[in-house]
């Protein structure tokens, strides 16, 4: 509330208190006004400080780097881990990109919960990989039609909420199908969105396609968890650093298995001050 004497006055994003004038003297008013300034300029300056202090914690940077590397870590697979899993990776301490299968147990809990926390949300959409691989229910296969295969993206981009783009989950028997992959980014396409190529294969046309098709666009530089252990883990976490810091960025992906998770704590942490955490929509052109 603003004393007496003075009215709340909006100014966008900060309310402060102005003094109205009555029937004060003008030395009283301008001592009135004088203070009120002074408060408010105060009070923008410790918003400030505030903020800043609250964006180097949130990525895991110190204030005023903001020309450090930038590492976008996205983990795949959520929608069957259960919500302490969830929340074990949003409590990281940095951001990270949640990419989230559909049609799954938790698909929509694991959404909502990064959305809350300010979380990147990516669709991890389901395509066929190699011989004998099962990418899951409904997932986009080269038997099917252009019209199922369109039908299918479809379904899969409504499963979801929140999502700001999509990146494949499997998928080297698609995204090596430039046909394929232009129905399915077409339906992308019908909202403004990002595509992150996972690049599950080298003969992948799906990042150089999207951009042909004007998606903002990446793919991924370095997978964490193919092997899960400790050493294999933090040996992949320095390859991803080290990319970074040569190139200005680098994305990262792992998976939600428990391995990583426990693996990230320690990594995160002895990392800050060294790069920069975004989400992935930051890397994306």
């Amino acid at each position: 509330r603003c004393g007496q004497g003075a009215h709340r006055v909006d100014r966008g994003d900060d309310e402060a208190c102005q003094v109205t004038e009555r029937r004060q003297t003008p030395g009283v008013a301008v001592r009135l006004l004088a203070a009120a300034v002074v408060s408010v300029t105060l009070a923008l300056l410790l918003r400030g400080v505030g903020a800043r202090d609250r964006n180097a914690r949130d990525t895991g940077s110190s204030a005023g780097d903001a020309r450090l590397p930038k590492v976008a870590l996205i983990i795949d697979d959520f929608g069957y881990v259960d919500e302490s899993s969830v929340r074990g990776f949003l409590s990281l301490g940095v951001p990270i990109t949640v990419a989230v299968l559909p049609y799954q147990r938790f698909s929509v809990y694991s959404a909502d919960a990064a959305h809350r926390a300010g979380m990147d949300v990516l669709l991890h959409l389901p395509m066929e990989g190699g011989a004998g691989s099962n990418p899951g229910p409904d997932a986009l296969l080269s038997t099917l039609t252009e019209r199922e295969l369109r039908a299918r993206a479809r379904s899969a981009l409504g499963a979801v909420p929140h999502i700001i783009g999509a990146n494949n989950h499997m998928g080297s028997a698609i995204t090596a199908d430039s046909a394929r992959m232009r129905w399915i980014l077409e339906e992308l396409a019908r909202e403004p969105r990002i595509f992150v190529d996972s690049r599950t294969t080298n003969r992948s046309v799906g990042e150089s396609l999207a951009r042909r098709l004007g998606i903002p666009s990446a793919s991924r530089n370095v997978f964490l968890d193919n092997d899960k252990t400790p050493a294999a883990i933090a040996r992949q976490w320095e390859r991803g650093l080290r990319l970074a810091e040569r190139r200005g960025s680098a994305i990262v992906i792992g998976h939600v298995y428990p391995e990583t998770l426990a693996a990230l704590r320690d990594l995160v942490a002895r990392t800050r001050g060294r790069v920069e955490f975004v989400g992935v929509s930051a890397l994306v052109h």
